[in-house]
């Protein structure tokens, strides 16, 4: 707790009138009394000490430490500048600034090691600093995780488009198969049926074509028979060439194995062998009836 020194100097009324201000927690007549008594004397420590308290108070930690080193620097009293040095340290604890406050307070206990109150202020100061540092070092964890997790969502996002932009790609692709699919199935119909119309048409000609050779073959044989037939009608021994194996093609001459015709001569002959006979037969007869005439 801040203390106020009563002087019996040049600067004695303000300081006391400074002091009653304090007690009143009025700080700001009390500033302005502290102020006038330093204006008296620049170099009152006690002045200085007790305006420090004053900002200290009013939460102007900046103010009073300021004040607080000229204390400590000064030609005052040991047990001033020990106080000064503690409360100094108090208003680095309050500022946050840690790592001074425990240095502070192990300055004040190098001073006087019984002082209770700065060792136990250097044990809730060092408190401060490690829940600092684990609040730092959760803070920086759930940091870390917080950009893995945006890491990974952003990944997950991105993964997700490119999958959107692929599963679009190959419906796309597969419906573009599939019209040129339809495409040529219906080329290929169309061309299926023109082929089948052509080959049938082809297939009908070629069998008109046959049909009409066939009939002419088979009026020819006719034809050939029965001019046969009206030569040899009515006499024996007239015997009929023999019929080739296989049809003959038109246009093209038959031609003969070595068999047929020794088979061909030999009908020859004997036609001729008959037509002979029969010359024979019809002398015969011519002289019959003239030895009847006669």
């Amino acid at each position: 707790m801040t203390s106020i020194v009563l002087v019996g100097q040049k600067e004695l009324t303000p300081i006391r009138e400074g002091n009653k201000a304090y007690k009143d927690s009025t700080y700001d007549v009390a500033i302005e009394k502290y102020h006038k008594a330093l204006e008296l004397n620049p170099e009152s420590s006690k002045a200085q000490y007790n305006l420090a308290n004053t900002y200290y108070n009013k939460e102007k930690f900046d103010e009073a430490i300021s004040l607080y080193d000229k204390v400590i620097l000064g030609n005052g009293a040991d047990a001033q500048q020990t106080k000064a040095m503690y409360n100094r340290a108090n208003a680095m604890l309050k500022k946050g600034e840690l790592e001074k406050a425990v240095a502070g307070y192990k300055s004040v206990l190098r001073k006087d090691y019984r002082h209770e109150d700065a060792r136990y202020n250097l044990s809730y100061a060092k408190a401060m600093m490690q829940q600092q540092k684990e609040n730092q070092e959760k803070q920086d964890d759930q940091n870390k995780d917080g950009e893995k997790n945006k890491d990974q969502k952003e990944n997950k996002e991105s993964q997700d488009k490119k999958k959107r932009d692929e599963k679009n790609k190959k419906e796309k692709s597969d419906k573009g198969e599939q019209d040129d699919s339809k495409d040529k199935g219906k080329d290929g119909e169309e061309g299926e049926q023109d082929k089948e119309g052509k080959e049938d048409g082809k297939d009908g000609e070629k069998s008109e074509e046959e049909k009409k050779k066939e009939e002419e073959a088979k009026k020819k044989k006719e034809q050939e028979e029965k001019e046969k037939k009206e030569q040899g009608e009515g006499e024996q021994g007239d015997q009929k060439p023999p019929e080739t194996k296989g049809e003959q093609k038109q246009g093209e001459p038959q031609k003969l194995t070595k068999e047929q015709a020794e088979e061909l001569l030999k009908s020859v002959e004997n036609d001729e062998e008959g037509i002979r006979k029969k010359m024979i037969k019809m002398e015969m007869r011519k002289s019959k009836k003239g030895d009847k005439d006669w």
